[in-house]
């Protein structure tokens, strides 16, 4: 066989068309590079819809952990504000006892109007009055004494490890024209005592209640 000379095949190739072949050449690669960019079929746009589907998936499990935070944080709210009513709920019955003592609140009312030195002309235990989260008592007063000695009645009352309150009285002089006016004063008296409801049973149930976070990061290995 004989040897391949060099100089031939460079002889060769200046007879080729070069400017045609160069156009061929650039031609074919802007068609591979169109269809390589192009083709739903390949590698390229595959991973392009691959991306696409990665960021839809991150940008959907985003707007579900932003949701889950939310709906975490309103579960928080409603708890405090539960414990809140729990709180003052134990407030309201650490001063108000279920039960109501009549012959004991008489007692008591009573003996502080004697020992001021008023004088008890009646009395007469009232309606009962039944709301959401207490029942209160009313009883009509009757007692003629000195201004300053219903003065100090009122404060006793006031500072009664019970709560009373009195709610209305009228008040009259009949001798106005003595030195000291004996007054006569009818009044009506409130008495309360805790009424247990459903509020109760949210409060034990929010004691109870507990939320725990949503969890952070992954899995510990």
């Amino acid at each position: 066989m004989a040897a391949v000379n060099p100089k031939n095949i460079l002889l060769s190739l200046a007879y080729l068309p070069v400017i045609p072949m160069t156009v061929f050449y650039l031609g074919w690669l802007g068609y591979g590079y169109y269809t390589f960019t192009t083709d739903p079929a390949s590698d390229y746009s595959l991973k392009l819809k691959d991306i696409q589907t990665s960021k839809t998936t991150i940008e959907t499990l985003r707007k579900k952990r932003k949701d889950q935070d939310q709906f975490y944080k309103s579960l928080e709210e409603r708890k405090a504000r539960l414990i809140e009513v729990s709180q003052k709920l134990a407030k309201t019955k650490s001063l108000l006892s279920e039960e109501m003592d009549l012959p004991s609140l008489q007692k008591l009312i009573l003996t502080e109007a004697q020992r001021i030195g008023l004088q008890v002309v009646s009395w007469q235990p009232g309606v009962e009055t039944v709301t959401e989260n207490y029942v209160q008592r009313s009883f009509d007063l009757e007692v003629k004494g000195l201004y300053f000695k219903l003065l100090a009645f009122y404060q006793r009352m006031a500072n009664s490890s019970k709560i009373i309150r009195i709610e209305d009285f009228d008040l009259t002089a009949p001798n106005p024209t003595q030195k000291y006016v004996e007054l006569n004063v009818k009044m009506k008296l409130l008495a309360f005592r805790y009424n247990a409801s459903k509020a109760d049973d949210i409060a034990n149930e929010a004691s109870k209640t507990q939320v725990s976070p949503p969890q952070t990061g992954g899995q510990k290995k």
